[in-house]
């Protein structure tokens, strides 16, 4: 399992859409029966999460 709380809370926006975007996805596909949790407040990127 691996757990980001908040990680991307205090970066550029243009990091922070980098990670929640392309990062995320890629680390979430390459888990491979694990558990990618991302911890956020940031609502403008809800929509990334898997339901």
């Amino acid at each position: 399992m691996t757990l980001f709380d908040e990680w991307a809370a205090d970066q550029d926006p243009e990091y922070r859409q980098f990670f929640y975007e392309h990062l995320l996805p890629e680390l979430s596909a390459s888990a491979k029966g694990k558990i990618v949790i991302a911890i956020t407040h940031d609502d403008s990127y809800f929509q990334v999460a898997d339901n």
